[in-house]
């Protein structure tokens, strides 16, 4: 029996700079907070949030200006000597730009409002708002190589001039170096605090900000949980980012003393207790530590099925705490796992149950499935026939095939020719994620085009707008990062499978630690900077063909009545490569990134009878997508 006694031990713990952190003594920011506005509602947090954030990062070090109830020309004038400081400090500085207060997005930019502006109507808000697009290339063209910018606002809609406002900022792609952090999803609204108090957003962030051994990514990570926690999943935090070193905003932590991390051991059942029912009424015990519980997650076989987060400033009492975990049938590795800022410890115990578990009743199927054919405003994008159509049957034959392993099935279909697949509604359809829980499973398919941009992957949608010397507009695109993000919010099994070409190795490796870390399984149509081809004579993509082909009963083991997930991974691409080299005369590799625990998942337990062969094509060449 192991992990049933708290071990201890005497130890220290350290300080030191991040791996490829910038230094801390170079580290300058700037803070906007706008609340008493002259020509719009008042706002009571955004104060109170710039002093708390100010405060904050000088705790760790940065040199801060802030502006409170600014005006546009000295809002203008903070961001132009923010800039010089910038320049003025060298290049291993980090910038951090804090906004708080009334913020709108016109045709796809964003807008920041000063305390001073009238605006009636969306004109206005060009000429008398500030540019949160002008912010960044100032801030870009200063050079720094860190830059962190946080934009709290939308948190409501106090513009009822605008013909077609709903609330929101628009989605922004972050340049080179940078990482964008919205209070709340893009297009949706972020809520005030108590009058005199914080908002969630902002109570959150100062509280992550000051812990040792948290990279910024992980702070906002975290931030999102909370203020989801906070606001009932009313608001969702978001951030866009091209970092590629790590900042540490408190240090770096090498944690050498384990009584700092909180403690948990498994009281009940016993290790290798033989069970029924398809769950366990799990019962822990939270042992003191002088940095107690901020978190509990529970995991089945490598799989998250719990998680529970204490209340902002709060932490988890100590004492016995019960928790229902579902299990599957036959062995299940149990473990629980507590964490602070300083790090996580866990307790682990092995249950054997008989018969068919909970998590084997797969609950809801989450289907989204995006197919763009064209984008008319973009003349870099590839126009294609058939990803309306691999969409509409791939999520037809998965809803088929996969749904009867499934209580129910929600999907949401995009596709040229039928419900627009603009980049405004493709985010929103992926929002769908969010619902799935421990027993879900969530299928999620584009088929289309893409391109790298600074570092990034770029999903072009219906309304796509791309110009030769400007690139992307950011509002029209859907950017990896999202897809990422909208996976990795989701709980349960989770499947992406990708269509498209020239997927930049940035991108895919990102995939591939969110397929280590989490439960995701990622399929993709080519390797990083290959061309994904499709088929007049299939009237599909070559990789969706073969996926469908999969499905339909031929990716089943010899002599196993199940389809899995690794073994529809390998007849695609034994299929793939089969079709691309013989019609398209060169090889198209499909790419399938799986967890490191080994988890193989059965997507069908009984396999299809076989449906009638398709016919071959002629050989010809296959364009590529």
């Amino acid at each position: 029996m192991h992990g049933r006694i708290f071990a201890s031990m005497v130890f220290a713990f350290a300080l030191i700079a991040g791996a490829g952190s910038p230094k801390a003594e170079n580290r300058v920011a700037l803070i906007i907070a706008n609340g008493k506005y002259e020509h719009a509602p008042e706002l009571f947090n955004p104060i109170h949030d710039g002093a708390l954030l100010k405060s904050t990062l000088e705790a760790q070090k940065f040199q801060v200006t802030s502006v409170f109830n600014a005006n546009q020309q000295q809002m203008k004038t903070a961001i132009a000597d923010f800039a010089s400081k910038l320049k003025e400090s060298g290049s291993d500085t980090v910038a951090l730009l804090y906004y708080a207060g009334h913020g709108v997005q016109v045709n796809g930019v964003n807008y920041l409002i000063p305390v001073d502006a009238r605006i009636d109507d969306e004109a206005h808000a060009v000429i008398y708002a500030v540019d949160a697009d002008e912010i960044m290339k100032s801030i870009a063209l200063a050079g720094s190589p860190l830059n962190v910018v946080i934009l709290d606002a939308c948190r409501n809609n106090p513009f009822r001039g605008f013909r077609s406002y709903d609330g929101g900022l628009a989605q922004m792609d972050a340049p080179k170096g940078t990482i964008i952090a919205f209070s709340t999803a893009p297009g949706k609204k972020a809520k005030d605090g108590p009058a005199d108090k914080n908002s969630p957003y902002a109570a959150a962030l100062a509280e992550n900000l000051v812990h040792p051994g948290l990279t910024i990514e992980e702070i906002f990570k975290k931030v999102r949980k909370a203020v989801s926690t906070a606001t009932n999943g009313y608001q969702w935090p978001w951030e866009s980012t091209s970092l590629v070193g790590y900042f540490y905003p408190a240090g770096q932590l090498v944690p050498q003393n384990p009584d700092a991390l909180p403690r948990v051991l498994i009281l009940d059942p016993i290790d290798g207790a033989e069970l029924t029912g398809g769950k366990a009424t799990v019962r822990v015990a939270l042992g003191a530590s002088r940095n107690p519980s901020k978190s509990i997650r529970v995991f089945v076989n490598g799989r998250p099925v719990r998680e529970e987060l204490a209340p902002i400033g709060g932490a988890f009492e100590v004492g016995e705490k019960r928790i229902e975990v579902p299990l599957a049938a036959g062995p299940n590795e149990l473990r629980v796992v507590t964490g602070n800022a300083l790090g996580e410890r866990s307790d682990v115990l092995s249950l054997i149950h008989q018969g068919v578990g909970d998590l084997d009743r797969r609950g809801t199927l989450y289907i989204v499935a995006i197919g763009v054919d064209r984008a008319p405003k973009c003349a870099g994008c590839p126009q294609l026939e058939f990803a309306g159509a691999d969409a509409r049957d791939f999520a037809q034959v998965v809803a088929r095939r996969l749904g009867p392993e499934h209580q129910k099935t929600i999907s949401k279909v995009l596709i040229t020719g039928g419900e627009e697949p603009a980049a405004a509604k493709i985010i929103d359809a992926l929002s769908l994620l969010r619902q799935a829980g421990a027993n879900d499973t969530s299928v999620v398919f584009f088929a289309g085009s893409g391109q790298s941009e600074g570092g990034s992957y770029r999903f072009a949608a219906s309304d796509t707008e791309w110009e030769e010397k400007s690139g992307f507009r950011a509002s029209t695109v859907v950017a990896g990062s999202a897809i990422q993000e909208a996976l990795e919010t989701a709980k349960g099994r989770r499947l992406l499978f990708i269509d498209t070409s020239n997927a930049n190795g940035t991108f895919v490796s990102r995939l591939r630690d969110a397929s280590v870390a989490e439960e995701i399984f990622t399929f993709t149509a080519a390797v990083p900077g290959q061309e994904a081809m499709e088929s007049a004579e299939f009237r599909h993509g070559l990789f969706t063909f073969a996926l469908l082909e999969g499905l339909s009963g031929k990716a089943a083991q010899a002599g196993k009545p199940e389809i899995t997930a690794a073994g529809l991974a390998e007849y695609t691409r034994l299929r793939v490569e089969e079709l691309s080299v013989k019609y398209g005369g060169t090889l198209q590799a499909p790419q399938y990134l799986s967890s490191a625990a080994g988890i193989n998942p059965v997507l069908m337990h009984s396999v299809p009878a076989p449906e009638p062969e398709q016919p071959k094509p002629p050989v010809l060449a296959a364009p590529a997508r």
